[in-house]
């Protein structure tokens, strides 16, 4: 599917053919043929669009035929001159795209086919790309599966990826920033921050490499998609080097102090990792334990979630009327979810309510929480160190009282 975003615009250029005979009203309202260009994934082409006119734009249903290389044929609801709504294009290679434009980007779940029949699905938030890829044969198996980063599917970035010597990183840094590099060795601590996580491993020479993951869910793309660690894990890493250096704090987390090692190190932003004795996640075969997910948790977002538990704890926001729950499944074993209640919800679980979960995994969720709490008041807010506990997250779209 195309890495780019989607930005369409159109604008009547002449007209090509008479506007056919419509209801006029005050908003000029017909339907007809003009001849307009279209701007297309930053190219501009133009065609000939048939359909709904307001004031001799498209508004409404319609179709352009395109004249170009690329695209053939665009078809949908159209706004202010804008596709808005359902929208198909058609390639000229043959390939079809379907989804959801608003103002001018694809939004939700679109669907690419191929002229073999075999398609693809994945998500779009505000014309980019987010989160997994799903292949299909013609006949609707889902035969593979991968992520985006930065609009680009990782297995792609990943086959892009050359050994570096440790010491062309420390010695040359300037030839490998914004390179993808990869990594092997041994979790030697792990620090969660508010939106990342950082962890230290050390390689088979000893050597130490500092590894930066966004394990919040994010919307620019760039989500991370790497496993829970653990220290003593052995771990393999594929990410951008950002630069080298020495460190007190995480870079952009002074909160998170850092202090472990001396000297120069290489500072790496992960985009995919796992531990090589657990193994990749196999997204074609989730056993959808909780051990599993709780591993894999962007691995599993977007999937869909049924889970029985007791509520441990549950808060209301009653502007936004949502509630967070926190699900106990296991010893120790968590959940949050976030629930969506309105007027038909009948009633809200109680904490030690048994109740079924059904939804879609989300990622995770960070309980927060201040270390040495009961000495707070003998520091400076420069002092206090937050820490967090990680959590498997759900967006819950029923909440079932189990009687």
């Amino acid at each position: 599917m195309s890495k780019h975003k989607l930005l369409v615009a159109i604008f009547a250029v002449g007209m090509t053919a008479a506007v056919f005979a419509g209801c006029s009203n005050e908003k000029n309202t017909s339907n007809g043929t003009i001849t307009s260009g279209i701007t297309l994934f930053g190219n501009k082409y133009t065609g000939s669009y048939t359909g709904e006119l307001n004031n001799g734009n498209p508004e409404g249903k319609g179709v352009i035929e395109v004249d170009g290389d690329i695209v053939s044929k665009v078809e949908g609801t159209w706004k202010d001159g804008s596709l808005d709504g359902k929208c198909t294009i058609t390639y000229s290679d043959g390939s079809i795209e379907e989804g959801d434009m608003v103002e001018n980007r694809f939004d939700g779940e679109i669907t690419k086919t191929f002229a073999d029949g075999t398609y693809n699905v994945m998500n779009y938030n505000s014309g980019i790309p987010n989160g997994a890829i799903k292949y299909y044969d013609s006949k609707g198996t889902l035969t593979d599966y991968d992520w985006n980063y930065e609009q680009v599917p990782i297995k792609k970035l990943i086959s892009q990826v050359k050994d570096v010597k440790y010491s062309q990183l420390i010695y040359y840094p300037d030839n490998y920033v914004g390179k993808m590099i990869k990594a092997t060795g041994t979790v030697e601590s792990v620090y969660e921050a508010k939106i990342n996580a950082y962890i230290t491993i050390k390689d088979s020479d000893g050597k130490i490499y500092v590894c930066k993951c966004k394990n919040m869910k994010v919307f620019n793309g760039r989500q991370s998609i790497s496993q829970t660690y653990k220290v003593g894990d052995k771990v393999q890493v594929y990410g951008y080097l950002l630069k080298t250096d020495m460190y007190t704090h995480f870079n952009d987390d002074k909160s998170t102090k850092y202090n472990q090692y001396t000297g120069t190190l290489p500072y790496v932003e992960v985009v995919y990792s796992y531990d090589v004795n657990a193994g990749e996640f196999n997204p074609l075969n989730p056993s959808y334990t909780y051990e599993d997910v709780a591993k894999n948790p962007y691995g599993y977002a977007g999937m869909k979630a049924k889970v029985n538990g007791k509520v441990n704890y549950i808060e209301l926001n009653n502007k936004k009327n949502t509630a967070t729950i926190k699900l106990e499944v296991g010893n120790k074993q968590f959940y949050y979810v976030n629930f969506k209640y309105n007027k038909k919800t009948k009633v809200l679980p109680a904490i030690n309510d048994e109740i079924t979960i059904e939804g879609k995994y989300y990622g995770i969720y960070k309980e927060e929480y201040i270390k040495n709490v009961d000495d707070i008041g003998l520091v400076d807010d420069d002092d206090i160190e937050y820490r967090y506990e990680v959590y498997p997250y759900i967006n819950a779209k029923n909440v079932i009282e189990n009687k």
